[in-house]
């Protein structure tokens, strides 16, 4: 089953344009006599299974869960060598990374004064402050930044299917340091987050991808990154 997701894209601008100093590169201009025809793209398309093994074996699919993509990095360009040369740039997962952190303290500092709370609600406290909070968080960045954040959802079998559309050449280059229009996606590392439940477990995955023009992804999500079991109130 098909997730309907073809949403207009919040877009940065490339990462030269956030190197200090860098100038952008120029485009051809459309009317030019010697620019060569340029081909029409395909869109981009990120599938996945997103589960959870119990200790049994037993598979339980991320039934209606929630899924992000925010923009990492450019292809073929690790983290690392990234933060070196441009150590002012913050993308939308690098955002959703710091939240995380701050997140996680916050429910600590919450839990630190409460010596009777139960181990599923302190799970819980952390999983909600450390990764959902996270994610609404650079939801909210992106709006005010232009920053990459595309949407999706999965089936009642943990399946999920997102289908980003090409960009129109006329007006956007993927050149490096030339602006984007805004319902145009930017090629690169995305990194992919799912945030729902998984049988009796409130659960959050996630993992890397690589979006390019016409380019099929297929994932596996199989190990939550953080599971917890559900509150007798849920």
């Amino acid at each position: 089953m098909k997730t309907l997701v073809a949403v207009p894209l919040l877009l940065l601008w490339s990462v030269g344009m956030f190197a200090q100093g860098t100038e952008p590169s120029k485009k051809t201009s459309a009317g030019s006599a010697n620019a060569a025809p340029r081909p029409s793209l395909k869109p981009a398309t990120v599938s996945g299974y997103v589960f959870a093994l119990t200790k049994g074996g037993d598979i339980k699919p991320a039934r209606m869960a929630k899924v992000y993509m925010f923009y990492s990095r450019p292809a073929g360009k690790p983290a690392a060598q990234l933060a070196e040369q441009s150590p002012n740039t913050a993308f939308a997962a690098d955002v959703f990374e710091n939240e995380v952190i701050k997140g996680k303290y916050g429910a600590k500092v919450w839990q630190q004064d409460k010596p009777y709370l139960q181990e599923s609600t302190i799970c819980n406290s952390t999983l909600n402050e450390g990764y959902f909070g996270a994610v609404t968080k650079t939801i909210h960045w992106g709006a005010e930044h232009m920053s990459q954040v595309v949407f999706g959802e999965t089936d009642e079998d943990g399946k999920f299917e997102i289908t980003i559309p090409p960009p129109d050449l006329g007006d956007a280059s993927f050149e490096l340091g030339v602006p984007h229009d805004q319902t145009v996606f930017s090629p690169g590392v995305y990194l992919v987050a799912v945030y729902g439940t998984a049988g009796y477990n409130n659960a959050f995955w996630e993992a890397e991808v690589t979006v390019e023009p016409g380019l099929q992804v297929k994932i596996k999500m199989s190990s939550p990154t953080m599971a917890c079991l559900k509150m007798d109130n849920q």
